[in-house]
């Protein structure tokens, strides 16, 4: 029998909440600084930050990057590199919140490669959730963030970032035995780099 996942805790939510404010925020900040940065400077200051930060609380901790690097640099420029310079790039031509819609196509994409890959079964609860998760970041965002004049190359940067994301997950699952902490701190200095 298969382990069961556990409801998420009060701190769980809370974390998840405090994680979607810098998350969801970023499409504002790729479009608000679009217009003075190229994308990859835009991506290198993102991931470069959180370097520093991620090293410097690392050291603190009094911990060692003992990690595979050769699976992090493949890690990082799938889940930072290739999705963040995509979005950024889309966001010079299109708005952030179609960008951020976009981009919730990511599950979508996840389960159909996961399933694909026979890592998880794609079930009627999965296929549920994506839908209702997706159409949920739809109502929010609103209407007006489907003009009537697209921009299909930068629509497909979008969704080629979802992709990128969902690699991630299959790529991720080769470096679940390193902590946390040192799998984030890993994946952004690979990403710098």
């Amino acid at each position: 029998m298969a382990n069961r996942p556990q409801p998420l805790t009060a701190e769980a939510w809370a974390l998840i909440v405090a994680l979607s404010i810098p998350w969801g925020g970023s499409f504002f900040f790729y479009r608000f600084l679009a217009n003075d940065f190229p994308p990859l400077t835009l991506v290198f200051g993102r991931v470069g930050l959180a370097a520093l930060a991620l090293y410097a609380l690392v050291r603190h901790k009094g911990k060692r990057l003992d990690i595979p690097w050769g699976g992090f640099f493949v890690m990082g420029t799938l889940n930072n590199v290739i999705p963040f310079t995509l979005i950024a790039w889309g966001e010079t031509r299109i708005q952030s919140a179609l960008a951020a819609i976009l981009n919730a196509t990511t599950p979508i994409f996840t389960a159909l490669m996961l399933h694909a890959f026979r890592t998880e079964s794609l079930t009627r609860a999965r296929v549920a959730g994506v839908v209702l998760g997706f159409a949920g970041v739809a109502i929010l965002v609103g209407p007006d963030a489907w003009p009537i004049n697209r921009d299909l190359p930068a629509d497909c940067a979008c969704l080629l970032a979802s992709v990128s994301y969902a690699f991630t997950a299959l790529w991720s699952r080769r470096l679940r035995h390193v902590e946390p902490l040192l799998a984030a701190t890993g994946q952004v200095n690979s990403s710098s780099i």
